[in-house]
C-alpha cells in the first residue's frame, strides 16, 4: 500500500521525500534510537508512514486541507492512527511544549 501512496503522490505532483533521503533518515532514526518525531509538512503522509515502525511516535503538521484529509485517509488505511498524530495547522503558528528526538521539515 505504501507503494500506491507514493505512486499517487507522484502522479498528482505532490512533493514527497526522495528514496535516498528517506533511506538516510531511516538509518539515522535507527542509529540514534529516535522515538519521537515532529514532521513539518505532512503532504499525503508518505514520510510519516515510512517512519512509523516499532515504537516510534510521530506528530505531523499540515496546513493544506486537501493534503491533510488525504493524509488522514492514508494513515487510516495503514492502521497507524495510534502512531501518527496529524495536526491541521500552520507550522509557523503552531505551539507545543512537547520534546522531540527529531524534527523533520519535509
Amino acid at each position: 500500500m505504501l507503494v500506491k501512496i507514493k505512486e499517487n503522490a507522484l502522479k498528482n505532483n505532490i512533493p514527497i521525500i526522495q528514496d535516498e533521503a528517506l533511506a538516510f533518515i531511516i538509518d539515522k532514526i535507527k542509529i540514534n534510537n529516535i522515538k519521537t518525531i515532529l514532521e513539518i509538512g505532512t503532504a499525503v503522509g508518505y514520510s510519516a508512514i515510512s517512519f512509523a515502525v516499532n515504537d516510534i511516535l510521530i506528530d505531523t503538521i499540515e496546513r493544506e486541507n486537501d493534503l491533510y484529509e488525504k493524509a488522514i485517509d492514508n494513515i487510516a488505511i495503514m492502521n497507524l492512527e495510534d502512531k501518527i498524530n496529524i495536526i491541521y495547522a500552520d507550522a509557523l503558528k503552531y505551539e507545543t511544549d512537547k520534546k522531540y528526538d527529531l524534527i523533520f521539515i519535509d
